[in-house]
């Protein structure tokens, strides 16, 4: 990740942005705190800047977004929601955009 981020983040026209699907809303859940854990973009934060902080100003949106703790609406599972609004952050259409994730299932988008 760090390698790739450095590379993207040296690269003019590219703009970065974090879709996990660790969401803050976690932090509210019992047994849950940012005294015990940390989730969405706080964590995204953390690990680029310990291993790529020069690129982190690169990364002007980080979405954190379970479905799941969200009514689990179809048009939202995966990295939909958050591809949407990568999108709108940048005013980019979805044909210009690449997703990076580790998990097949969340490269399914029908936008």
């Amino acid at each position: 990740f760090a390698t790739a981020a450095m590379a993207l983040h040296r690269a003019p026209g590219i703009r970065l942005a974090v879709a996990t699907g660790s969401d803050p809303v976690e932090y509210d859940l019992p047994g849950h705190s940012r005294a015990t854990h940390i989730c969405g973009p706080d964590l995204a934060t953390a690990v680029i800047e310990a291993w790529c902080p020069e690129a982190l100003p690169s990364f002007e949106i980080m979405i954190g977004f379970d479905s799941r703790l969200h009514g689990d609406r179809p048009e939202d599972r995966g990295k939909r929601y958050h591809m949407r609004k990568i999108s709108e952050h940048y005013g980019v259409p979805f044909a210009r955009m690449l997703l990076i994730d580790d998990s097949k299932s969340s490269l399914e988008n029908e936008d």
